[in-house]
């Protein structure tokens, strides 16, 4: 159920929580003025009262957690007050409750990811990640902390004012990894997909702005999770350009989740888009994510989308990831990609800037590579594509040979790409180009059988996808018949 739903449908009985001292009589009466006024009357209490209302939401929180009702329409009201301006994140920071340390300021939502409703956990990430990624201290790196076994308590160890400041730039890391930790997880899951990759996305988005946060995300292979949602999106364009994705749940009160849609949406892929571009300012982030299928989800969003801010955030990401990764981009068909992006009018000049640096380095670049090492390259990445290369039969006459080099490791790893790729155009390529090799090798049946190829390319006859039960039934009569002018009319 979205916000506005559960705005309007949950009256909450603020007044029942005076004689119980979770709320005070000046958290009663800011609460009052606040919950259904005029969304004027409440940006204009935010900008007399902002840091007020900032602890008021976290002494609710922390206070009303047995009341589900009560955290998610908190948790709401919280969504809305971050929506509303950029600038409201920050005045968490300035109030009470991070005076007190991270625990204060940041516990009362962590504690709320434990939550068996995911209606609460995804707006409890999301709050956090906004409140984090304005901290003052924003970017600070703490040395030689073990984040996995940090406490939440900034306390100071009691040798000097330097140790109070490492102790709450720790707690706060700590904090952050518990978030980091929860976002990365909700990329694998499969309860609540349909909203759980969307919401880690919009999470991510805000909290990567961070240093910190990215080396997190590194470390802890975000990128490599994150892009295996992105590089075969199935996206609908049409009408608004918005495919509709369920927002998870509201709790109780017999809210429940909408049917999960049949497509994600243009907002996930521009934030899943974004986080990758910013993990491009992670100096230590190039080479693992071309080592990962991030450049081809980059790619795939780049081609694919119609919107201008998708293609914006793929370019942006790709022309940084060039400078390093070239030949891999050129393996993996982006000049061509490129090319076909450029022929659409574009009126943003950044994007427009990030295609002519893209287009200038992948054709310097390409100028360089053979056919062969353009294949050998776009193998290794582990995701391959139809192309003339794959089809040639010159090629493969003048380079079969070639892949007897560094004992038969191409080979080897077409094999093992057979029994681990996830995606049927990546099988129905490696499985054809095995046929290409026994077609062209004067010994190719006799050493694919030896790499035990046959075995893997007999699994694929059965597979769900139709062009990898071809491109493996026409492998197998390669492995099995001699007579090349009968399979030809067997096949045509």
């Amino acid at each position: 159920m979205c916000t506005s739903q559960v705005l309007y449908q949950i009256e909450v009985p603020w007044d029942t929580y005076l004689p119980s001292g979770i709320l005070g009589d000046r958290e009663l009466q800011l609460v009052r003025r606040y919950d259904k006024a005029a969304k004027e009357t409440q940006a204009q209490l935010l900008q007399a009262d902002g840091v007020a209302y900032a602890d008021l939401f976290i002494s609710i929180l922390s206070k009303v957690t047995g009341q589900e009702d009560t955290v998610l329409y908190t948790l709401c009201l919280l969504e809305e007050m971050l929506a509303a301006g950029s600038a409201h994140a920050q005045l968490f920071h300035a109030g009470a409750a991070a005076a007190r340390g991270a625990d204060a300021l940041y516990g009362p939502l962590l504690r709320l990811l434990q939550k068996p409703t995911w209606g609460v956990q995804q707006r409890a990430a999301l709050a956090l990640a906004k409140i984090m990624a304005a901290r003052p201290d924003k970017g600070a790196r703490v040395p030689g902390v073990n984040l996995d076994l940090m406490s939440f308590e900034g306390t100071s160890s009691g040798e000097g004012e330097g140790d109070v400041s490492v102790a709450h730039a720790g707690a706060a890391h700590a904090a952050m990894h518990a978030l980091m930790d929860f976002l990365c997880k909700q990329l694998e899951r499969t309860a609540h997909e349909a909203s759980a990759v969307p919401a880690a996305c919009k999470g991510l988005a805000a909290l990567l702005t961070d240093p910190a946060a990215r080396a997190m995300f590194l470390t802890a292979g975000g990128p490599y999770k994150l892009s295996q949602h992105l590089k075969d999106v199935k996206v609908d364009t049409g009408g608004a350009g918005v495919a509709a994705v369920s927002v998870a749940g509201a709790a109780g009160g017999g809210f429940s989740d909408p049917a999960p849609p049949p497509t994600l949406d243009i907002q996930m892929l521009y934030e899943g888009g974004l986080c990758l571009w910013l993990m491009t300012f992670e100096p230590t982030a190039a080479s693992a994510m071309a080592a990962t299928p991030v450049l081809q989800a980059l790619i795939t969003l780049l081609k694919g989308m119609a919107k201008e801010k998708v293609v914006r955030v793929a370019a942006l990401a790709l022309a940084s990831l060039s400078e390093s990764n070239a030949a891999e981009l050129v393996a993996l068909g982006c000049k061509k990609a490129v090319q076909a992006v450029k022929l659409h009018t574009w009126a943003d000049d950044e994007l427009i800037a990030a295609l002519d640096l893209l287009e200038e380095r992948l054709a310097e670049c390409a100028s360089t590579m053979s056919s062969f090492e353009e294949y050998r390259r776009q193998l290794l990445s582990g995701a391959l594509g139809w192309g003339t290369r794959h089809e040639d039969d010159r090629f493969w006459r003048e380079n079969a040979a070639r892949f007897e080099e560094e004992d038969f490791q191409m080979l080897r790893v077409l094999v093992a790409l057979l029994g681990a790729a996830r995606d049927s155009a990546t099988l129905a390529v490696a499985v054809h180009d095995l046929g290409k090799f026994v077609q062209h090798h004067p010994s190719g049946r006799q050493v694919i059988m030896s790499l035990k190829g046959k075995d893997a390319v007999m699994a694929l006859m059965a597979h769900a996808d139709p062009d990898v039960q071809k491109q493996a039934l026409i492998c197998a009569q390669k492995l099995l018949v001699q007579n090349w002018g009968l399979l030809t009319q067997q096949t045509s």
